[in-house]
């Protein structure tokens, strides 16, 4: 990979931005792809990879992510929203 040969130390795969036309890739299909690329290349010990990511839901999730490579670091974005406390009314009490 050019990027690499040229000082790239850190490789962002990410899924945001997408929309009707432009599907993402699922995450661990595309960690594991990048990661036996740069292996296949003799460069992955040049780099590290970060994957952000709405597709990474779960624990299990990230730890696979991690085994298939994102060994720098893993963003599941979507998740923090979903982890937002509720809104909070007068009385105290959740709004649901």
């Amino acid at each position: 990979m050019a990027f690499v040969a040229n000082g790239a130390r850190l490789i962002v795969l990410s899924d945001r931005g997408v929309d009707a036309e432009h599907a993402p890739i699922p995450s661990l299909l595309l960690t594991g792809a990048v990661h036996h690329h740069l292996v296949r290349e003799k460069s992955r010990t040049q780099v590290s990879l970060v994957v952000e990511s709405g597709d990474a839901r779960e624990v299990h999730h990230i730890a696979l992510l991690l085994g298939y490579g994102a060994a720098a670091g893993v963003d599941t974005y979507l998740t923090g929203r979903n982890m937002l406390p509720a809104p909070i009314d007068s009385t105290d009490r959740p709004i649901v």
